[in-house]
């Protein structure tokens, strides 16, 4: 479940349910004009992503 698209009554179940919340981290830097700036950390979004189709948990917005 993606934090930013949660309502609130979402966010209460999910406390109740003691649900697990992982905050994305990455950095924004330069890999060549082949890729994106934002690369590392929209791999990492990515996987969680994927993570997410197996396991209930709230990704929060990730942070750079």
């Amino acid at each position: 479940m993606r934090y930013e698209l949660m309502l609130p009554h979402q966010i209460r179940k999910a406390i109740a349910e003691n649900l697990p919340v992982v905050l994305p981290l990455g950095v924004l830097e330069y890999h060549g004009e082949h890729m994106a700036v934002g690369m590392d950390t929209l791999a990492v979004i990515k996987m969680l992503e994927l993570f997410e189709k197996e396991a209930d948990i709230v990704i929060l917005p990730a942070f750079y």
